[in-house]
């Protein structure tokens, strides 16, 4: 459990390992299916939506847009993909924790506000590689190919990685009075 005074201080850090770590289960991935089908591990996804809670919105997209700059250079070659998909899925995620108040976050819905983050993530991956004409992909093989394997397979891992995330860093905000006394206000 990360102490809430440490969490600002080692999100880049999570963040960058996240990066660095779907990438390469990615690519296992990838490996395993021999090709019949591309299944992207969303880790880092999982990973904001549960820090959306406890992390200030403005700091994330901070950390965001920055380490995916340097992602993009990378592993990519220019800036665009994950430059753009990222900040706009975190920017997503924090507008949809409007609607729904942080200390009264329930499963379902936090299972469906991952499911519906990595649909936009990764429909905006898909607009951004058509746009620079990196991706041939059309719509129905984009959905029959990749989105509808992502979306099974990131939604069970989230059952797995999901309660880790919400523990380490949600856990001293339970028990902090103060948390509980400005929700009432």
């Amino acid at each position: 459990m990360i102490a809430r005074k440490n969490i600002k201080r080692l999100m880049p850090i999570i963040v960058f390992v996240l990066f660095l770590l779907d990438s390469h289960l990615t690519n296992i991935m990838d490996n395993l299916t021999e090709g019949h089908a591309t299944i992207h591990i969303n880790l880092l996804v999982a990973m904001i939506v549960a820090a959306s809670c406890v992390v200030d919105e403005y700091y994330m997209l901070i950390i965001t847009i920055i380490l995916s700059v340097f992602f993009d250079l990378y592993f990519v070659g220019f800036v665009g993909v994950f430059a753009v998909a990222v900040p706009l899925t975190t920017f997503l995620i924090y507008r949809a924790r409007q609607y729904n108040p942080k200390q009264h976050v329930s499963a379902v819905s936090e299972i469906f506000l991952y499911i519906v983050a990595i649909f936009c993530f990764e429909f905006i991956t898909m607009f951004v590689q058509a746009l620079y004409g990196v991706s041939v992909f059309s719509i129905s093989e984009f959905v029959n190919h990749i989105l509808g394997y992502t979306v099974i397979v990131n939604a069970l891992l989230f059952f797995l990685v999901f309660p880790l995330f919400k523990f380490m860093l949600v856990r001293d905000t339970i028990y902090d009075t103060s948390v509980l006394d400005r929700a009432d206000d």
